[in-house]
């Protein structure tokens, strides 16, 4: 019974091909509309994770100031507090299954050379850092302990920064000021993955880093902005984050007035806040979905008056009304499904473009993509097929057969 159901709905549809694929419209549009954007949301939480974790996932940070779960984080309100000490980073060092710790600072201050000025971001922070963060050197060398203990005006940038103050020639021993202190250029970096943060992975670009020595010594501040630390190993992970916190709240006369946040955290965050977009952006597009819907209804309803007196010979042979409501629902939802089938089509050659006019994205087709374009298919059908069933199913077969 089921698979004669299904042989009539398609012999009915192809006999009004174009009427179906009118009907079919608003949900091919409606499920490509959604496949695009359930694609890109789910590709840029697989490229956070995947950028996150190409840092390493044994490294996390500690921020001064307690954030507390589902607490928003506000970058100035670490500016502004400082609740962290350079003996902090000293006691973190110590702890099993540390590798390297380092503070980091954010220096105020414009960078000139003798005919340019740039506002590019200045960061402080010990030799262990550079490696902390997977900066990869491209030009000359990175500052290391002799000109730390020093606190030798070096610094490294990224090719950003380079670019502005100098130009796309080779620049390592270049000179440049910073509050009227002259720096020299040691290399130039590029970042393998992202610096996590409590807002997600933050981008590397246009930095200038300096040592955190120097930067005590040209401000005349010890302020630190976070600590970076890194475990041995991801396994130790956890182990690493637990012995801070019990060493810094010793330290800090039992206050827990700091935040320890690890890749696995970040990425946690920033998948969170994707989803939560992609879940919004996807409802504005199922509108569409349901307009088709709406469609798909309309055109049932518009058959069951054409198949009236079919529907009384039915009835009249036999029939029952569980068959006729089984039969246009079936039809209902054959047409929903082969719509959803062209606009599954329609968004993987939309994800195709997309990916060919911009790098920036990278979509993503999942399966829970695959699985919620099925459900979409029959769920449109059924929703939006079961008043034209119901009422073909209640049509009084005696009143069927006198239609004309």
């Amino acid at each position: 019974m089921f698979k004669e159901s299904i042989k009539i709905a398609i012999t009915n549809i192809w006999a009004s091909k174009m009427r179906s694929f009118l009907t079919m419209l608003g949900v091919i549009i409606g499920v490509s509309s959604v496949v695009i954007m359930m694609s890109i949301g789910e590709g840029a939480k697989k490229g956070v994770e995947n950028t996150v974790k190409g840092l390493g996932t044994n490294i996390m940070e500690i921020s001064p100031g307690k954030i507390e779960k589902g607490q928003q984080f506000n970058m100035m309100s670490t500016l502004s507090v400082s609740t962290l000490k350079e003996e902090d980073v000293d006691a973190i060092r110590k702890i099993n299954h540390v590798k390297k710790a380092s503070p980091i600072m954010i220096v105020g201050g414009m960078v000139k050379t003798k005919d340019k000025v740039s506002s590019s971001m200045l960061i402080a922070s010990a030799p262990e850092a550079l490696e902390i963060i997977n900066l990869e050197l491209t030009e000359g060398k990175a500052f290391g302990y002799s000109e730390y203990n020093a606190s030798a005006n070096v610094a490294v940038m990224d090719y950003v920064a380079k670019e502005k103050l100098f130009g796309d020639g080779k620049a390592e021993g270049d000179k440049f000021t910073i509050r009227n202190e002259e720096f020299t250029l040691g290399g130039v970096f590029k970042l393998k993955g992202q610096m996590g943060g409590q807002l997600g992975p933050v981008y590397f670009d246009d930095v200038i880093i300096i040592p955190f020595s120097t930067a005590k010594k040209i401000t005349g501040q010890s302020q630190i902005f976070r600590i970076n630390a890194q475990a041995d190993s991801q396994e130790n992970i956890e182990k690493v984050k637990e012995g801070i916190k019990t060493t810094l709240i010793k330290m800090h006369d039992g206050n827990e007035d700091f935040s320890i946040i690890t890749q696995d955290d970040v990425i946690d965050i920033a998948g969170g806040i994707l989803d939560i977009l992609t879940i919004l952006i996807t409802a504005i597009a199922s509108i569409s979905l349901v307009v088709g819907g709406i469609g798909i209804m309309n055109m049932m309803l518009v058959t069951v008056t054409e198949r009236t007196k079919e529907i009384g010979i039915r009835k009249a042979i036999g029939a029952t009304k569980k068959d006729i409501l089984l039969q246009f629902l079936i039809e209902a939802m054959v047409i929903s499904f082969v719509g959803a089938m062209l606009g599954f089509a329609l968004g993987m050659f939309g994800q195709f473009v997309i990916t060919r006019l911009t790098t920036a994205i990278e979509p993503y087709l999942s399966l829970k993509t695959i699985y919620s374009v099925i459900g979409m298919a029959f769920g449109v059908g059924i929703v939006f097929g079961l008043l034209p069933a119901f009422k073909a199913a209640n049509k009084n077969p005696i009143e069927a057969l006198r239609w004309e």
